[in-house]
């Protein structure tokens, strides 16, 4: 029996291929770091599911997230006192 086929293309604007190529790397971030952690484990005998690759990484980037606005609150009150400053001399 034949097998019917569909061939579909994409089209899309410039601001979806920017959107998918942001994807990508997005994808191709966690596939490294989840590389990464999995060699770790092995490295010190500790076989790391998949489920285990995926806790971690999402608690990596609460961790990244909660320090950058952290540093980026920091910063935006140090601008907002120098600034106070400059205009009090």
């Amino acid at each position: 029996m034949p097998y019917k086929t569909h061939k579909i293309t994409l089209d899309p604007t410039f601001k979806q291929r920017r959107w998918f190529a942001q994807q990508c790397g997005y994808a191709r971030f966690a596939y490294n770091q989840a590389l990464s952690d999995f060699k770790a484990g092995l490295e010190q005998d500790n076989f790391q599911t998949w489920q285990t690759l995926n806790v971690n990484f999402n608690i990596a980037c609460i961790r990244n997230d909660a320090h950058h606005k952290a540093t980026t609150d920091i910063v935006n009150k140090a601008s907002a006192i120098g600034i106070e400053t400059l205009k009090a001399t």
